[in-house]
């Protein structure tokens, strides 16, 4: 199973492995001498909870909450969203191409046929 010992509610940005390498070769191409991008995925922003819950499907598991205890949750960091923007890799004119969900299934599928 997987434990989560939150809700699960903060977001992240996923980006597929072919998205990251198609926004690195846009920005190399066709970015600015000297500017820093941000490469990610705008479609592929999840909650912990939401990725759990892919992954546990197709693994073909369950999600379980383990919720801390009060004592046990004030050693814990506060939760925060962690959401990249991309606005400046987006005018270089690159698209991200594969949702989260997609890109676990095919991570999950490509392992699971090499083992």
């Amino acid at each position: 199973d997987i434990i989560l010992k939150s809700k699960g509610a903060q977001k992240r940005s996923y980006t597929y492995v072919i998205d990251a390498v198609t926004g690195i070769l846009a920005v190399l191409f066709r970015g600015d001498i000297m500017e820093s991008y941000n490469v990610s995925n705008e479609n592929a922003i999840a909650s912990i909870a939401e990725v759990a819950h892919i992954c546990a499907n197709l693994a073909g598991t369950n999600v379980v909450y383990d919720l801390p205890s009060d004592i046990e949750a004030k050693g814990f960091s506060k939760p925060q969203n962690c959401i990249l923007n991309n606005k400046k890799l987006r005018d270089l004119g690159w698209r991200g191409q594969y949702s989260v969900e997609t890109g676990f299934r095919r991570c999950y599928d490509i392992l699971s046929h090499n083992m």
